[in-house]
């Protein structure tokens, strides 16, 4: 929400101070600034490449971190026999992504300030989850820990396709569905400790795989320079 706000107040400067050149001939602006919300973050700058293709290269990065603490109850039935475990314990997850791509637009104008437009491109990702839980068991006073990092590489090419509206000048909107198809190497690490007993087991797994994807619409200011 606080990123729409400043956006809103940086597009009414904007048309504030432009307001006099709307009425003036459009500029050939070859340069562009993209600010993406409603969706992941992400910055990308645009050059044109003549009246109808430009070339947009693109930078999303998105982490989140998040702690709790936690009492959690087992039962267990064996035969007719309850038995309740509980503990005390506390959870730690980290996640980071990252995204370079790079994309080709085609531009049809529909209107002297609406254009629908089409892009192909590749792009690299690489995403990191970092998970740490530590409990306690309440009967035994036991230490615990279970650690896990998952570690992957993504490659793709994305399709984008949607429309600009210029709202003045030099500010316009963006629009777009983006379609991607990637390929996947991921690496995941458990480690599970009990320093009490003095046990410890660790296991790796590595994954390859592919996905596709539709992802939701994407909204963007753009400024151009």
């Amino acid at each position: 929400m606080k990123f729409i706000v400043i956006s809103l107040l940086v597009l009414f400067a904007f048309n504030t101070l432009y307001a006099q050149k709307d009425s003036l001939k459009t500029r050939d602006y070859k340069n562009g600034i993209q600010l993406y919300f409603l969706t992941t973050p992400e910055l990308s700058y645009t050059r044109k490449l003549s009246k109808v293709s430009a070339i947009r290269l693109g930078l999303e990065a998105e982490s989140s971190s998040d702690f709790r603490n936690y009492n959690r109850e087992n039962r267990y039935f064996r035969d007719t026999t309850l038995s309740t475990f509980n503990y005390n314990g506390s959870e730690d997850q980290d996640r980071y992504k990252i995204r370079l791509s790079m994309v080709y637009n085609y531009y049809m104008p529909l209107d002297e300030k609406l254009r629908w437009y089409a892009g192909l491109g590749p792009y690299i990702g690489r995403d990191i989850y970092i998970f740490r839980d530590a409990y306690t068991s309440m009967q035994s006073d036991d230490i615990s820990k279970a650690n896990t990092d998952i570690k992957s590489w993504s490659l793709g090419i994305s399709f984008n396709a949607g429309v600009e509206y210029d709202i003045s000048e030099r500010v316009a909107l963006l629009a777009e569905y983006r379609y991607r198809a990637e390929k996947i190497e991921e690496s995941k690490l458990s480690r599970n400790s009990n320093p009490t007993r003095k046990q410890y087991s660790e296991h790796e797994k590595k994954v390859s795989g592919s996905s596709w994807s539709l992802q939701r619409l994407r909204l963007a200011l753009i400024f151009r320079l």
